[in-house]
């Protein structure tokens, strides 16, 4: 548990703003004494850093399917078809903050606390691929939110991690700058 969490506050800066107001990805390469970072300009469109970013088309695709599948649940408000789409225990990082879904009864709930009265449906801006290999995807994730008449109410950056755990495509845990609902 505790190297879990410890991944998960890594990838809370793996995406940061830059002076200049152009986003970066940051991205942590293993090394003889742990990890270091390597900075890439988010309009590279090598999706990784460089000649060295594992890619893998197979796994691409079954996490953007996974996705796919995930916000259509969520829109439909099916607590069953979004669990599908979901590994537990699942984590969520906002802030400082750590969620843990042990198992998935509570987390549509959750969801509609943190969207708010006024949440409407949800949109993927992008799902752009940072890294993958043959069993896990990250995903870097534009979120957009809108109300029951179809107006914007929030957009936000999060990183998802999916993973394929007992031949199963689900979403493991993610990491966003989202900020909690208005009510």
């Amino acid at each position: 548990m505790r190297d879990i969490l410890a991944i998960i506050f890594a990838f809370r800066r793996a995406i940061r703003i830059s002076s200049d107001d152009h986003i970066e990805k940051i991205f942590l390469e293993p090394n003889l004494c742990g990890y270091r970072s390597i900075i890439a300009n988010a309009e590279d469109r090598c999706c990784g850093y460089g000649s060295e970013a594992i890619m893998d088309d197979n796994a691409i695709a079954a996490a953007k399917e996974v996705m796919h599948r995930h916000v259509q649940a969520l829109n439909a408000r099916d607590a069953a078809a979004i669990s599908k789409t979901l590994h537990f225990p699942h984590f969520r990082l906002a802030g400082e903050t750590v969620k843990i879904w042990e198992t998935p009864d509570s987390y549509l709930k959750d969801f509609h606390a943190r969207a708010g009265d006024t949440w409407g449906h949800t949109e993927w801006g992008h799902l752009r691929p940072l890294q993958s290999e043959a069993r896990k995807v990250h995903l870097d994730v534009m979120v957009n939110r809108f109300d029951k008449s179809g107006q914007p109410l929030v957009s936000f950056q999060s990183l998802w991690v999916v993973t394929r755990i007992d031949g199963v495509w689900a979403a493991q845990m993610r990491s966003s700058f989202a900020q909690e609902a208005r009510q």
